[in-house]
């Protein structure tokens, strides 16, 4: 790991975005810092009502 002013990042999903991952990761592929940044919906994908409704697709299950 790089040295960095940040030693780990701490953030909520409003700032996991695409650009914001890539500048963790940094130009030579190797974190700039640790990083914590849930993606935008996160927190609701963990709730059992998200994991048991057919409707998503992640549920749907292929054989």
């Amino acid at each position: 790991m790089k040295d960095s002013v940040f030693g780990r990042v701490i953030a909520d999903a409003g700032y996991g975005s695409e650009d914001n991952y890539l500048y963790a990761i940094g130009e030579e592929k190797e974190p700039r810092f640790d990083l914590l940044i849930p993606y935008g919906t996160y927190v609701k994908e963990e709730t059992r009502k998200y994991k048991n409704d057919l409707k998503n697709v992640k549920n749907w299950s292929y054989q």
